[in-house]
């Protein structure tokens, strides 16, 4: 097995994880704020999703998601405990489900050496300078740190921890 192989595997299983905490919390509680959390599972599931998505196109892939994702769960965004800002559970979930399952597709059948091309994303090539760079971040720290954030919301917010494996 090589490291991409490895690398797909690990994002399966945190998809697993995520969607099973996600699913444990009530739809009227998706969007709460418990004081000194900075995420909420909403804002969490979108922001993955949007992140996934954006390394979709960064493969040359077309955006999955409704444009005015960006504008909620990009990099930098703040979330809000208001719902009507956000869409609903369900399709949040779906979403964050649909795109990640294309972006390992996607991964899986990506030749080495597409990895190995400069990020074409400037603002950030300082951290990620290759797509492979990019992919190991995204597909590794930063789904397991938005993990790690939405189970200590789940802590906090007094929601059983669920069934995972």
């Amino acid at each position: 097995m090589n490291l991409i192989e490895l690398l797909i595997k690990e994002y399966e299983m945190g998809g697993k994880f995520i969607l099973a905490y996600a699913e444990a919390v009530p739809e009227e509680r998706f969007v709460e704020q418990p004081s000194g959390l900075p995420n909420h599972p909403g804002w969490t599931l979108g922001h993955l999703a949007v992140t996934a998505d954006m390394t979709l196109q960064v493969m040359g892939r077309e955006s999955m998601l409704p444009e005015k994702y960006k504008g909620l769960f990009d990099y930098g965004t703040q979330p809000t405990d208001d719902p009507s800002m956000y869409p609903d559970k369900e399709t949040l979930m779906k979403d964050y489900a649909r795109v990640r399952k294309e972006l390992l597709a996607v991964v899986e059948a990506t030749p080495q050496k597409i990895f190995d091309l400069e990020l074409p994303i400037e603002e950030v090539r300082e951290y990620f300078p290759t797509i492979g760079h990019l992919i190991t971040h995204v597909l590794s720290t930063h789904e397991g740190t938005h993990y790690g954030q939405l189970v200590c919301w789940c802590k906090a917010a007094n929601i059983e921890k669920p069934q995972v494996m």
